[in-house]
């Protein structure tokens, strides 16, 4: 039978690194004696605070909650090795009110037994290093559809049971580590994702609205976007795609990527890569004084469930966005009468942070392409490509 040592450790959550109570001193376990460890649990936010980690809010930014239900101990060498340690919500002594508990067991022969409250355990041996994750699998595997119609590679689509925060904690721990975080420390968990969100539409760009010293707006009505075009713009449909470094697999403890099909890009599309009508899109931002707003017609993610995702950080490939657009909203799985536009970055964005893509084209140029009374509509088979720029473009992260 273990003695056991209860010794509740709970750390405030607002610390980002590990300490302890005295530096210059290593407190050993007992061999064979269980102790009992309650810790604090915290995340890294984004670059502002808001109130929802779903970043469902105006904000949009990931906060410092750690909203998933476990926190799970791995095994560094062994991808079957793991104790599932629950989350309680209920912790007064940590700031974020979260903690977890474990007992810590060193044996005869120098391998240590971790226990959760709920009875899953493992043991790991001497030199065993572990991290902790919020999920089960070593490795996130996302929801692969067709090939791209432009690219051939890889192509995601989201999913809301993939598609999620993933967590990761900063380094891996030894036994001593391990021991040393239930004495003196609090868990920080890092985010291994980021979340997408993108604008496309046309407008009239042409002159403002209203152009006021502290507000300027851009606005076509259905009217005289048909005036124009030669269509009204909800006969119009389209889907995004951005890329192209979205794997098909990314392993949270090792970072590496795998993409399927033996593809070396992957992108993610919209809607399950079927074309949806036009809708009405609006994005407004404010820059000094100055409020601009650009009222049109296209698609946009902004009002759906946030894309959430893994990705390979360490690709050196611009960050790309397309944009396929037929004047019809028939057959939306086919690409047949399809015009598309593209725009890139040299960019690769940073974990943790909420990237927003809003792309605006004057509504001239769509009338170029595929205005019915100049008989100019698009009837080839293949998508043809629109050399046409955009005229207003933001990139930033939240």
């Amino acid at each position: 039978m273990y003695k056991i040592k209860f010794l509740y450790v709970v750390m405030a959550v607002c610390l980002i690194t590990f300490s302890s109570c005295n530096n210059d001193d290593v407190i050993e376990p007992d061999a064979n004696m269980e102790y009992a460890f309650t810790i604090g649990l915290s995340t890294i936010g984004g670059s502002n605070n808001s109130s929802s980690t779903r970043i469902i809010d105006d904000v949009g930014a990931f906060t410092a909650d750690y909203d998933a239900a476990y926190v799970y101990m791995h095994s560094v060498s062994d991808k079957n090795k793991y104790v599932r340690l629950p989350i309680q919500n209920d912790c007064p002594d940590c700031a974020s009110g979260k903690c977890f508990k474990y007992f810590f067991c060193k044996n005869d022969n120098g391998t240590y037994t971790i226990r959760s409250t709920d009875g899953n355990e493992a043991t790991f041996g001497i030199d065993e290093e572990i991290y902790f994750s919020s999920e089960q699998d070593e490795s996130w595997t996302g929801k692969n559809v067709d090939a791209s119609p432009i690219t051939g590679q890889s192509i995601l689509v989201r999913d809301e049971n993939k598609n999620k925060e993933i967590f990761r904690s900063d380094g891996n721990y030894t036994l001593q580590d391990v021991f040393d975080l239930g004495l003196n420390g609090t868990l920080l968990m890092k985010r291994m994702c980021s979340a997408f969100r993108v604008y496309f539409l046309f407008t009239d760009l042409d002159e403002p609205l209203i152009n006021t010293p502290t507000a300027q707006q851009y606005y076509i009505s259905p009217e005289n976007f048909e005036k124009e075009v030669g269509e009204n713009p909800y006969n119009f449909s389209g889907k995004l795609y951005i890329g192209p470094y979205f794997c098909d697999e990314y392993n949270i403890n090792t970072g590496e990527v795998n993409y399927a099909d033996e593809h070396t890009n992957g992108y993610y599309v919209t809607n399950e890569q079927k074309y949806v009508p036009f809708t009405d899109v609006t994005y407004s931002r404010t820059e000094g004084t100055v409020t601009q707003t650009f009222m049109g017609y296209g698609v946009s993610t902004a009002n759906a469930e946030y894309l959430v995702t893994p990705y390979d950080v360490n690709k050196e490939s611009n960050f790309t966005f397309y944009a396929f657009i037929k004047n019809n909203t028939n057959t939306p799985e086919s690409d047949d009468g399809s015009k598309y536009v593209s725009y890139s970055w040299d960019s690769v964005p940073e974990f943790n942070t909420t990237q927003v893509i809003v792309i605006i084209y004057n509504i001239r140029e769509l009338a170029k392409a595929f205005n019915t009374t100049n008989k100019t509509r698009c009837m080839e088979k293949e998508p043809g490509k629109l050399d046409i720029k955009p005229v207003k473009v933001f990139y930033y992260k939240e």
